[in-house]
């Protein structure tokens, strides 16, 4: 996967590249509307405020867009599994099915609550062999 993104800094032979939000984007809201950051191999001579191309694996781009998906509907699934066998248990006066979708509502808010977490402790380099390939405008 090619991107285009800026230099915002340099540090230790590599550059931090921020990538705006693009079209194909979407709806999705995954970086929550914010722009995107990662931390590339500066195998070329760049300064702050380049624009640079960027490549990423697409297995790391893949990995990532599982995980973003996956995880919330993995809580989900489970938290309806849950909310049947709880509903089982116990002798609650509401209607099984608002008792599943409840249980089940509140598995994929943890769902949601554990990608957050996953995505705090992940460092810049979000994705891995991140490198720069072409300086696309230098103000250097």
């Amino acid at each position: 996967m090619r991107r285009e993104g800026m230099v915002v800094s340099l540090e230790n032979g590599c550059a931090r590249v921020k990538f705006t939000r693009e079209s194909s984007c979407g709806k999705c809201t995954a970086c929550d509307g914010r722009p995107c950051e990662a931390v590339a191999d500066a195998d070329i001579e760049v300064a702050i405020g380049d624009r640079v191309a960027v490549e990423m694996p697409d297995k790391a781009v893949l990995r990532l867009s599982v995980i973003t998906y996956g995880v919330p509907l993995f809580a989900l699934l489970i938290g309806l599994a849950a909310g049947y066998v709880l509903w089982q248990g116990t002798n609650v006066s509401i209607n099984a099915d608002l008792f599943i979708a409840i249980i089940a509502g509140v598995f994929l808010l943890l769902g949601f609550f554990a990608l957050h977490v996953l995505q705090g402790k992940r460092s810049l380099q979000q994705y891995k062999n991140v490198r720069i390939i072409e300086i696309i405008k230098s103000y250097s």
